[in-house]
């Protein structure tokens, strides 16, 4: 063979290796794209785990959207699922994945049958869930795709020895009326009068304490005399009364404060009126507290 003929055969089995290798990574031979794009723009796949169920238990329901991601965002697919007489326990658990243009939204939720509908009796109970509805939107038009959940059943816990054959097991629908050990209605009424009795109590004692607290700050704001300003005070409010008697007291009071004061000739002065025979008039008494007045303020 020439060698003309050995590069042709050489070229010609490059090219269809190429061509095969494109073709098998281009999905040439699985008659569709080769990312697997669905055949539909929206497909929906339902699952129960597990399969059957005892009474209570808790089951799986998923919901697999399958779609073509180049048509459907996933923000916009919406499942609307009725799981009567199963109650979901919980809000569903969304994941969202994407293989090349195929997009796949897996809702998960959490069931229970625990009702009365659910009470299997003699055997078990079959349930078929009403079709799961799912919409979605390829740009402004609006796709709609429903699936069937797998038949499944609820089986008792109980042996069929457990259960005789007119028993059943049934949640009360009404309580029954509350009884007590005592009179409650009396209690109620005792400890109602109680409460008002202490309420009262209580503003009472508020009532006064507050009385005392302003009391307290009315004497704190309260000027403080000395002992000789007290007793020229109390001459000046003698000088206002009918009585004498008054007078003397106060000038006698004003005397002794002077000589403890050190303040001799007043002192005296003081003292010689307010025990003279003649009974101290207003003006006199008014007189010597101006005097007292007039050496402090020339002392000081």
């Amino acid at each position: 063979m020439s060698d003309r003929r050995v590069f042709a055969a050489g070229g010609a089995a490059a090219a269809i290796v190429t061509v095969l290798v494109i073709g098998t990574g281009l999905g040439w031979w699985n008659g569709g794209p080769s990312a697997g794009a669905p055949a539909k723009p929206l497909s929906v796949r339902t699952s129960l785990t597990p399969r059957p169920a005892f009474f209570g238990d808790a089951v799986t329901a998923e919901v697999d959207v399958t779609a073509d991601a180049r048509m459907v965002p996933a923000t916009s697919i919406h499942v609307l699922p009725t799981f009567d007489p199963f109650v979901e326990s919980g809000a569903p658990t969304v994941t969202t994945s994407r293989i090349g243009d195929r997009l796949l939204v897996r809702y998960r939720y959490r069931v229970q049958c625990s009702t009365d509908a659910c009470v299997p009796i003699r055997k078990p109970l079959s349930v078929e869930l009403a079709p799961v509805l799912v919409t979605a939107r390829a740009g402004r038009q609006p796709l709609q795709a429903t699936a069937r959940w797998p038949k499944t059943s609820v089986l008792s816990r109980l042996q069929p020895g457990d259960v005789g054959a007119s028993a059943h097991f049934r949640a009360p629908r009404d309580l029954p009326a509350p009884t007590y050990a005592s009179w409650a209605g009396g209690l109620a009424d005792v400890f109602t009068a109680l409460g008002a009795a202490l309420a009262v109590a209580a503003f009472a004692l508020l009532g006064y304490e507050l009385v005392r607290l302003l009391e307290h700050r009315r004497l704190r704001r309260l000027v403080r005399l000395t002992p000789l300003e007290a007793a020229v005070a109390y001459a000046r409010e003698s000088a206002s009364r009918p009585d004498a008697s008054d007078r003397r007291k106060a000038l006698s009071q004003l005397a002794e404060v002077l000589e403890r004061e050190g303040i001799e000739p007043l002192a005296e002065t003081a003292g010689d009126v307010a025990w003279s025979e003649r009974e101290p008039t207003p003006d006199r008494t008014l007189e010597l507290a101006e005097q007292v007045e007039s050496s402090r303020r020339d002392g000081a």
